[in-house]
């Protein structure tokens, strides 16, 4: 008896599998219901191997793998740079908003109250605001990569290295404030110590060369990129509150 020949719901290709061999799609497939939004909740959040999570796993247990896989085109198989950075980004604020994290900004870095100048407020404005210029921390991290390691990638391709260890960053960064805001204790240093390590280590991995030249690069590729970071995120937020 010959299969069913049917076409694909999803690019059209004639089917008589159950699979699509182009896409991947299942041939038959229904109306929408509640199981299908379900099941795609679960398999994209809850399944071991979801982007997200193999993304995430790879990027603590094997960056140089990753960077490598994605540059070379493996682009279904990991969650994009840019969704990644957005996604933790969104995760950041929603636990900063349910632990009250605005409400113990000066517990973190003191201001000096009685200085009500143009300069202590866009020093609190970058503090409230911290997380809309993480991009600087990207576009830092691209520019220095180019600079010091500018025969092997190019920048694009550096800042896709940029977005998913930014990403990481901001998950170090969303647990140490839930650390620091229940147990008193302030971690905001080790966890720097923490990502500058981690983010020396992706590029040991992920980079060709003697071993020692690359962990004094990428040390170098952190702190100036931190410094861009920090200033232009300080001289933005000045501009700011100078104009309002």
């Amino acid at each position: 008896m010959e299969s069913q020949v049917l076409n694909c719901n999803n690019c059209g290709e004639q089917v008589s599998e159950s699979y699509c061999p182009n896409c991947g799609q299942r041939t038959k497939v229904g109306e929408l219901s509640y199981k299908d939004l379900g099941e795609d909740l679960s398999q994209s959040l809850f399944s071991l191997e979801a982007p997200i999570w193999l993304t995430t796993r790879m990027l603590f247990t094997q960056p140089g793998v990753l960077f490598r896989d994605y540059l070379k085109g493996s682009r279904k198989k990991y969650y994009k740079p840019v969704a990644f950075f957005i996604l933790v980004t969104a995760f950041y604020i929603i636990i900063r908003s349910i632990i009250g994290f605005d409400d113990h900004l000066e517990s973190f870095i003191h201001i000096d109250a009685e200085v009500d100048n143009l300069y202590s407020q866009a020093r609190e404005f970058m503090l409230m605001n911290i997380n809309k210029f993480l991009f600087l921390f990207v576009l830092g991290i691209g520019l220095f990569l180019k600079l010091f390691f500018y025969k092997q990638n190019r920048l694009v391709e550096l800042w896709v290295i940029g977005f998913y260890t930014v990403g990481i960053y901001t998950l170090l960064t969303t647990f140490g404030t839930v650390f620091t805001i229940y147990s008193g204790n302030q971690i905001q240093s080790f966890v720097m110590l923490i990502f500058m390590i981690y983010f020396i280590y992706c590029c040991v991995k992920f980079f060709r060369g003697n071993v020692i030249l690359k962990i004094i690069k990428s040390f170098l590729v952190f702190v100036l990129s931190m410094m861009l970071y920090i200033t232009a995120g300080f001289a933005l937020s000045y501009l700011i509150v100078s104009l309002v």
